[in-house]
């Protein structure tokens, strides 16, 4: 039985009025019904006139719950499609876990969001505004039975066609990466043999690349992972017209540092390990790793010489996926606005930019209660009514906090969301060989570093800024000494942040 239903003529209860006025004899109750009935419709018709894409949404409150989940795809009055999908939640505090895919020659994610909530029941919605590649698809849609309770998955089905392709909405790349998407491997035309995952048969690839021609060897790049050499291609990253810009000129005195968790650590090792094949005149001396799992105490893994070598770092790249502890939205973002002061205010030169990694993690890993019953990071704490600013969806909630500081325009340009999410949301961490798909994830990440980095690099170079032993030459010829290293005070108060 689907979740929202029409009541229909031989249903159990078809004989009962969707509105209690037993008060009233037929005749009367009759009229009051035709009465209602025409109103609604004339509201549900401009409604639907006015916002096309939600008119399930609004059609919906004319439906009965009943006792299942049901998905199903609905279209606008321009035939676009979206997902529906309905939770029932066993307890009503405890948050759905649900996500969606489309499932073919190319693998993509469909972001929900919850458009309607009263207490258990929840109905979630999200568009399937970007096909890649025509085809057969098999949509998808998971939800974890009562919400989390217990770890079964629930998996619906339903056969889609794609007639035609269309254009990619995703902010992340820009201009700055190729236009990649998940190709199923076994229709890439390949020179390589490449190990097909057993969960996740897909490589992050320009589709049109990956059809057009008999991809080379060269055109494959390896990285290790715990001495096993595993492949991924460029050209889902890099372009043909901007390539890596101009990251072989990097300097010796423009350091590139990770601050973070361990997502901040396997980035790093992915990149080391990417670069002896594109850039091995690069020395890796200049590319250095900040452990840190807290956004209130950065430092608390550091000696004294990290501390002093920390504000020698001309790019900073932030990855902080496992905290010491869980953080509520409302913390976290609170939290990490602080945190990007205190990085603005430590790094103090505007040309000196600050690149946050989305959060690699599945939602599932970060919404759902642990088997204590304790949260887990940027959880929903539904005694502090703020928490409603950010809206539920099938996202890792963390990043649903980044993109709205940076859609706020929170940070100043030299602060960077660089938003990963279409290479990392298909991740799960429940299948079988998830480590793999995670480390091949990583892998891109790392590829996408050297492109942005190049950019920075090729920035400078454009206005005659460069790094170097005595210090930093600025444009004009223009030469600035060294400052004295003295550790930064995360404990003071930071910089106001200017936008």
């Amino acid at each position: 039985m689907a979740l929202v239903q029409r009541k229909t003529a031989d249903s159990a209860d078809a004989q009962q009025s969707f509105y209690r006025t037993s008060s009233l004899v037929p005749k009367e109750r009759r009229a009051r019904r035709s009465r209602i009935f025409l109103i609604n419709a004339v509201v549900l018709a401009l409604l639907v006139a006015a916002f096309p894409t939600y008119k399930y949404q609004i059609e919906k409150n004319f439906y009965a719950f009943a006792d299942d989940p049901s998905v199903e795809i609905q279209y606008d009055q321009n035939k676009n499609p979206s997902v529906i999908v309905n939770t029932d939640c066993e307890d009503p505090d405890d948050p759905a876990e649900v996500w969606a895919t489309l499932e073919g020659d190319t693998f993509l994610n469909i972001k929900l969001t919850e458009v309607f909530g009263k207490r258990r029941w929840k109905s979630w919605t999200g568009p399937i505004d970007y096909l890649p590649m025509k085809g057969k698809y098999t949509l998808k849609t998971f939800t974890k039975k009562g919400c989390g309770t217990d770890g079964t998955v629930e998996v619906e089905s339903i056969e889609f066609v794609g007639a035609t392709e269309t254009t990619s909405t995703r902010s992340g790349g820009g201009e700055t990466f190729a236009e990649g998407t998940w190709v199923r491997s076994s229709i890439i035309q390949n020179d390589v043999d490449v190990d097909e995952s057993e969960s996740f048969p897909y490589i992050w690839s320009d589709s049109s690349k990956a059809l057009s021609h008999s991809i080379k060897e060269e055109e494959w790049i390896t990285y290790d992972v715990d001495g096993s050499a595993r492949k991924i291609l460029k050209n889902g990253v890099v372009t043909d017209e901007n390539g890596f810009y101009e990251f072989n000129q990097l300097g010796n005195y423009e350091l590139v540092c990770w601050i973070g968790s361990q997502s901040a650590e396997q980035l790093r090792i992915k990149f080391l390990s990417l670069r002896p094949q594109l850039f091995p005149n690069q020395r890796p001396f200049k590319f250095h790793l900040y452990p840190s799992t807290s956004l209130t105490s950065p430092d608390a893994k550091w000696d004294e010489g990290k501390k002093k070598a920390f504000r020698k770092c001309k790019n900073i790249i932030v990855s902080m996926d496992e905290l010491d502890s869980p953080l509520s939205q409302v913390e976290y973002r609170d939290q990490f606005t602080k945190f990007i002061q205190h990085l603005l205010t430590a790094i103090n030169d505007e040309t000196f930019h600050i690149w946050i990694m989305t959060n690699m993690q599945s939602h599932s890993m970060v919404e759902a209660t642990t088997e204590n019953g304790s949260k887990k990071n940027c959880y929903r704490d539904y005694r502090d009514r703020s928490s409603s600013f950010v809206p539920m969806t099938s996202e890792n909630p963390c990043n649903e906090i980044l993109k709205m500081l940076f859609e706020l325009r929170t940070f100043p340009e030299r602060v960077h969301l660089v938003d990963n999410t279409d290479l990392s949301l298909p991740y799960r961490y429940e299948v079988k060989d998830a480590q793999n798909h995670l480390d091949q994830i990583s892998a891109l990440v790392a590829l996408r570093t050297f492109v942005f980095i190049g950019k920075q690099v090729k920035a400078w170079r454009d206005v005659g800024q460069r790094g170097h032993v005595n210090g930093l030459t600025r444009s004009a010829g223009v030469e600035e000494p060294n400052f004295e290293l003295l550790p930064y005070d995360w404990s003071s108060n930071p910089k106001p942040l200017e936008k």
